[in-house]
């Protein structure tokens, strides 16, 4: 009785390690790159860029607005969480936040921090079409954002305060095929 118990447990601790090692290798780690991006003369956004393990062509990628008393670090495991689904995910901070230079906060000025890093997004040569994220604050940034740049493929807001309607921005909805050309 008891080799057989042994070798059942056996089998059963085989089996859940194939399965431990097929989810790992099916999701692999995202690839991680810090990054900067100048504002003016002594002024600094600083991000990371998720991007998918083991990829060589462009692929899509979403702009991640942090909410207030956050920091790009707050986003980080939705942006992993993209990265292994195959969608690159920019996470930043804001300036007079986190890592980012310092300055008082501005809804306008946040506005130009996130299009400054969507220029940087769309100079990058694994990053594609284009969407934008946001959550409280970086929602109010991300909603703004998408009214004024119509190349946006996708719009995703959590938890906002603002003038978002079922018509504006045009990408906003409940169902989105982001990747879809």
């Amino acid at each position: 009785m008891t080799r057989y118990f042994i070798l059942t447990l056996g089998l059963f601790l085989g089996l859940l390690l194939g399965l431990w090692l097929w989810l790992v290798s099916a999701n692999p780690a995202p690839v991680l790159q810090p990054f900067s991006v100048a504002i003016a003369p002594s002024q600094f956004l600083t991000g990371r860029l998720y991007l998918p393990a083991d990829t060589t062509a462009p692929v899509p990628a979403l702009l991640l607005c942090h909410g207030v008393n956050s920091s790009k670090d707050t986003l980080a495991p939705l942006a992993q969480a993209l990265a292994r689904r195959q969608i690159a995910a920019v996470v930043f901070d804001f300036g007079g936040y986190g890592q980012s230079y310092r300055r008082p906060n501005d809804l306008s000025a946040n506005q130009q921090d996130a299009n400054a890093v969507l220029q940087w997004m769309r100079q990058h040569p694994q990053i594609g079409a284009l969407g934008v994220g946001g959550h409280s604050m970086g929602g109010i940034t991300a909603l703004e954002l998408a009214k004024s740049n119509p190349a946006l493929r996708t719009t995703i807001l959590l938890s906002i305060i603002g003038p978002a309607t079922p018509t504006l921005p045009h990408n906003l909805g409940w169902a989105v095929a982001f990747t879809k050309s």
